[in-house]
């Protein structure tokens, strides 16, 4: 009895303990979520709206995408009017092609041409859909078979575009929860592939084969801890098998050792090795001696050594066909065009078939890797690729990373200025590269050299190596200049400038014009000198500019510190006793001591002046100190006054804004920057934007002031730009006022045209007959008896080319232009037969029961060749539109338009005619013959009366 009583008070008690100290722990924690929830309302600041207004007004976006840099190679192509063969025409010069892919010399090939005409002829020029989607052709298939067949696997897979090859192909595989190691070294179309995949990328040094072992070996000690995990995990190995950012080639035999001691499966991206690397062109495989099937798929391009367009994929059919529903760029991408599909194929028969081809680019690779590795020795440079690469990597070997991508710059920019030959920067996106790239320039060989060439090439690069390895520097226009002589211009520009700094003479030595200081009393009457100046330095000259010159840039000279002031005896004794000062100084020092040091004499082309002592100064000291009385002080402040007037005036006149040397658009006087723009008063609105924006973005992106000027119908005034901050900001502001005036040209519609007129009598009588039949007929159309569709017969021409005059200048501009072309037509086209005959009628569109426009044709040799050469300097003048993107001028003379019927009307829809009956009974209709005398520049818009011709702004004689 006694023990169950016990039992229950010690369960009672048990029971007690455990709901006091849950009680206690849920209190505890109530107490700390709303202590700590007061907490943070008592740690909350409210803003007040005056507050908020002011954080809103200070809060500025961060720009969509980073400023370009002025000189982004973007900004400054080169633009080739040729193919890029082994030899390129870029603005009427040749260069020899050191840059391009063309390893084969497939590029210009006669034979891939005639192939690719051939399939344009029946395919058209694309396919129009992706594979999966009535994008695929027979060609597609074929060419895959022949890729397997050539490859030795058993199936292919062909993308539209190389890039899209490699990043569709390893997400195709590899997914979340996988293992790729990957070498460091791989191209941005892998890294892209890689983060589509989504696995753990295990990243091993530039082919360092032991660090990828042991990276294999901590993954298979992680297996062999979870064996049930490591059932679910695929392992990748992917390399390059020629690396496209060094020129080195993969170690393939090790890595397939890896793949079947690790278990893992082996990607290999081809791009630059395929056609290229083994005997035959099959690529690292090859080269190795590898069996193609211990490589689980091969990646490659066909935009290098076949020179087309698109990839493909190779390997077991199983890899391979998984693609075709799961490689995105196959899926979801237009096909390739069938043209390029036979080009790619037509040139893979050209290395079997051609073996010669590949031996000398092999050939060539060596040689050029021994002579580049001799040429550069000594130098700052050096060559970075294997001996068997056609893609050879020039590196600089500077410690500044900055200043080696200048010499590679200028590398780049001096062999292409000064010696002919093509080279080209190696450039990234850096900030999307998982690792930095080393800087440099490709050198890339081709089949097609000769040994000539190729030493050439190698002898020019030996040159500017070795004189960038010296002491030079690069220059702005791509020229090398040696340090020393820098150093001495600089040196003479300091030293030109000391020699003509002296107190009360000049500021900057550029472009002076000489300086009339008057009278000499006024000007120094009033002026305060630091108490520590020389007197005798006024007698180092006052520069004064004999004859016109080159000068250097412009300085602007450090601010000086506030001179103290002294009384005003000071500062006459002081002026006053300039030559005795000068004259004592010199008799008592030693021999040559008030000499200039060397190389501090005046510069060349200025004489010294010197200032002697006024006797009207002294004069006028001397009255001072005997008649110092109250009623003359108003009189000594009033020329005080004057002194210093004349003073600043003096000032204001020796800084003038002269040109400046780097940009001759832009003037200065060494402190301030300032420019006009010629900017059409048409477009100042879009300049402006709503409130400013656009203006004020402007200011503040180029920290330059830019005056747009008020509307005046006399005449367009040019915009003002001024800056403080420097050439480089007035230079930036011009150049964006360029891009926006180019923009808004593009945008404008045009407003002139150049024409040939062809209102002869027998021309007009002969087009008044066929309009009088048409409308007064009922046997054609109803829609085209209108009498408002035909052209006016006194304005009947050919149209050559339509221009647009926006202003004055405009105006201008083009009638030199104008004038300098026919100039050029005259010599050019001397005895040239100017002859036009209109026959026939025909149509600009393919359906003749929807027509727009309907115009007689026109034959004339000569006048076409002419119209196609006035046309083309048009174009390349940029005054006129190249609407069609054609150079070879349609010749017709337009006879109904239905533009003329939408503008009658007014509601601007154009309603198309039925030309079937016109077409049939006038196909061979005679309109006349005329000889060409003239072309014409008119308005499209003229309210003159349309029974005369266009009104002639201008006219180009087409015979003397």
């Amino acid at each position: 009895m006694l023990s169950s009583v016990v039992d229950s008070v010690g369960l009672w008690s048990t029971s007690l303990t455990y709901y006091i100290i849950h009680a206690i722990l849920v209190a505890s924690a109530t107490y700390w979520f709303v202590k700590r929830r007061d907490s943070a309302k008592q740690q909350s600041y409210k803003l007040t709206e005056k507050q908020k207004d002011e954080l809103i007004a200070e809060w500025e976006p961060d720009p969509l995408v980073p400023e370009t840099p002025l000189n982004h190679p973007v900004l400054h192509p080169k633009l080739a009017d040729s193919k890029m063969t082994k030899y390129v025409s870029i603005e009427g010069k040749e260069y020899l092609n050191m840059a391009s892919s063309n390893f084969l010399g497939f590029i210009g090939e006669k034979r891939i041409e005639e192939v690719a005409k051939k399939t344009i002829f029946k395919y058209g020029v694309g396919s129009c859909g992706p594979r999966g989607f009535y994008g695929t052709v027979d060609v597609h298939l074929d060419l895959e078979k022949q890729l397997a067949e050539f490859m030795g696997c058993e199936e292919a897979v062909l993308y539209s575009y190389g890039f899209a090859t490699v990043s569709s192909a390893i997400p195709a595989y590899a997914k979340r929860g996988d293992i790729i190691f990957v070498d460091k070294g791989v191209n941005f179309a892998i890294q892209t592939g890689l983060q589509a995949s989504r696995s753990r990328i295990e990243w091993f040094e530039h082919n360092d084969m032991e660090d990828l072992e042991r990276l294999l070996m901590a993954q298979a000690e992680k297996d062999r801890k979870d064996p049930k995990k490591a059932l679910t995990i695929r392992r990748f190995i992917v390399v390059e098998g020629l690396y496209a950012n060094t020129g080195d080639i993969c170690p393939l035999p090790k890595i397939v050792e890896f793949k079947w001691k690790y278990k893992a499966r082996v990607f290999i991206d081809e791009s630059w090795s395929f056609g290229v690397l083994g005997k035959s062109g099959r690529g690292i495989t090859e080269h190795y001696g590898v069996d193609v099937i211990d490589v689980d798929m091969i990646m490659a391009s066909l935009e290098n050594a076949v020179a087309s367009t698109g990839g493909f994929c190779v390997g077991r059919s199983y890899v391979v066909g998984h693609q075709r529903l799961s490689g995105l760029g196959y899926c979801f991408s237009a096909s390739l065009p069938p043209l390029l599909a036979t080009a790619a194929s037509e040139g893979i028969k050209m290395i079997d078939e051609e073996p010669g081809r590949l031996e000398r680019l092999q050939r060539f690779a060596k040689e050029a890797h021994e002579k580049l590795d001799k040429a550069l020795q000594n130098t700052k440079f050096a060559v970075r690729a294997a001996e068997v690469s056609p893609m050879k990597h020039i590196v600089c070997e500077d410690e500044d990373r900055g200043s080696g991508e200048s010499k590679l710059d200028s590398l780049v920019n001096t062999l292409f200025e000064k010696h002919k030959v093509m080279l080209t920067r190696a450039r990234y996106i850096e900030k999307d590269e998982k690792f930095p790239i080393q800087p440099s320039v490709r050198f890339m060989v081709q089949s097609e050299l000769t040994e000539d060439e190729l030493n050439r090439a190698v002898e020019a690069l030996r040159q500017v190596a070795c004189a960038l390895s010296r002491d030079a520097i690069p220059s702005s226009d791509g020229n090398l200049l040696d340090w020393n002589e820098k150093i001495q211009e600089e040196s003479s520009q300091v030293k030109r400038k000391e020699w003509t700094n002296c107190r009360g003479g000049s500021s900057s030595a550029v472009g002076m014009s000489s300086v009339d200081y008057g009278d000499t009393a006024d000007l120094y009457e009033d002026e305060n000198i630091e108490e520590d100046d020389e007197p005798a330095s006024c007698n180092i000259a006052i520069e004064r500019k004999v004859e016109a010159e080159p000068q250097p840039a412009f300085e602007v000279a450090e601010p000086k510190e506030p001179k103290k002031k002294v009384p005003r005896q000071a500062s006459t004794q002081s002026n006053h006793s300039v030559e005795s000062a000068s004259v004592s100084a010199a008799d008592d020092a030693p021999p040559g001591f008030n000499d200039p040091p060397p190389g501090f004499g005046p510069p060349p082309g200025f004489e010294s002046v010197k200032i002697q002592p006024d006797n009207k100064q002294k004069n006028a000291n001397e009255r001072e100190k005997k008649n110092d009385k109250p009623g003359q002080r108003k009189n000594d402040n009033d020329r005080g006054r004057q002194g210093q007037e004349r003073q600043d005036r003096d000032k204001h006149e020796v800084k003038e804004f002269v040109k400046c040397k780097e940009d001759e658009r832009v003037s200065t006087n060494g402190e301030k920057w300032i420019a006009s723009f010629a900017f059409p008063s048409i477009f100042h609105a879009k300049l402006i934007g709503t409130r400013r924006a656009n203006l004020d973005k402007l200011e503040k992106a180029t920290s330059c002031k830019v005056k747009v000027p008020k509307k005046d119908s006399r005449w367009e005034k040019d915009l003002e730009i001024a800056s403080v901050g420097g050439l480089d900001c007035v230079t930036r502001c011009l150049d964006r006022l360029e891009i926006i005036l180019v923009d808004c040209k593009k945008k404008a519609r045009v407003t002139h045209f150049v024409a040939i007129p062809c209102n002869t009598e027998e021309v007009q009588n002969r087009f008044e007959a066929f309009r009088i039949a048409i409308t007064g007929s009922n046997e054609f159309h109803e829609s085209t008896r209108k009498k408002v569709l035909f052209t006016s017969a006194a304005r009947l021409h050919l149209t050559i080319a339509t221009v647009w005059i926006l202003d004055q200048n405009d105006e201008r501009e083009i009638e030199e232009l104008l004038r300098k072309i026919g100039k050029e037509v005259r010599r050019e086209f001397k005895g040239t037969n100017m002859e036009l005959v209109f026959q026939g009628v025909d149509i600009m569109n393919d359906d003749p029961k929807e027509v727009d426009v309907l115009f007689a044709r026109v034959q004339g040799e000569g006048v076409q060749k002419i119209s196609n050469f006035v046309a083309k300097k048009l174009i390349e003048s940029g005054r006129a539109k190249n609407e069609f993107e054609r150079v070879d001028v349609k010749l017709h003379m337009t006879l109904m338009n239905s533009r003329y019927l939408a503008q009658k009307e007014g509601n601007g829809n154009r309603e198309k005619f039925d030309a079937t009956a016109i077409l049939e009974k006038y196909k061979d209709y005679g309109f006349g013959r005329l000889t060409a005398e003239e072309m014409c520049l008119c308005p499209l818009n003229t309210t003159k009366s349309a029974t005369s011709f266009y009104p002639k702004l201008h006219s180009i004689r087409l015979a003397e």
